[in-house]
């Protein structure tokens, strides 16, 4: 029905639910269908909150277990920094570089992480002020990037919207860095079949090279 005077079938469902039928199960079907999302939502945060905390082995900076499922419209997840030239998003350059490695890939002023788009993903964001070590037990997928030109922060987020997982920048340090991401698939039995668990690294370091430390085949 189109809007008459402002007003519209769907804004006048509760106001005439109580002496129309018709109007009640429309009510009672768009509660349904709200209880079932806030569920599916509560499910995700349980999920995420009952997956494996990481225990630093050397002290962070800063560590942040986000409580917030993240979620992703295309499977990737982006930071910006500032560069000399504009950022060209018809440039599939570097989306191309990640889908290769299968997980992350930067260049100046562009970093990006790949995950499954119709999973939710569960993330850790640690900084540190020097190179931590390596940890391999327990991931499905370990990688390591150089990334230049980050600016005065790294703020991962869907490209499409959200407010993204904490800053991983160092305060006062504009780079070079070093990014060190961690992925696992997480089996659930919930409203979900499972989740994925991200776990993401920045510290100070100056090589640009990629380097792949673990990759196993994933479950999804």
């Amino acid at each position: 029905m189109k809007a008459r005077e402002g007003l519209t079938r769907d804004a006048l469902t509760y106001p005439l639910a109580g002496i129309c039928p018709s109007a009640a199960a429309a009510k009672e079907e768009a509660d349904a269908q709200e209880r079932e999302f806030q569920e599916w939502e509560a499910d995700a945060r349980r999920m995420c909150a009952a997956t494996p905390r990481h225990r630093p082995l050397i002290e962070p900076v800063k560590a942040t277990r986000v409580e917030e499922p993240q979620g992703t419209d295309y499977g990737v997840m982006e930071a910006y920094g500032k560069t000399e030239n504009d950022y060209d998003p018809a440039d599939t350059g570097l989306l191309e570089q990640a889908q290769q490695d299968g997980l992350v890939a930067a260049r100046p002023g562009h970093l990006m992480v790949l995950s499954h788009s119709d999973f939710d993903v569960c993330v850790t964001v640690e900084t540190y002020d020097r190179r931590p070590p390596v940890e391999t037990k327990g991931w499905d997928h370990v990688v390591e990037v150089g990334y230049r030109d980050a600016g005065d922060s790294i703020v991962l987020a869907d490209a499409m919207g959200g407010e993204g997982v904490p800053d991983l920048a160092l305060k006062g340090y504009r780079g070079p860095y070093r990014i060190r991401v961690h992925y696992a698939w997480f089996p659930w039995q919930g409203e979900r079949q499972g989740g994925q668990r991200l776990l993401v690294m920045a510290f100070p370091g100056k090589s640009g090279k990629a380097v792949t430390y673990r990759k196993t085949k994933r479950q999804w």
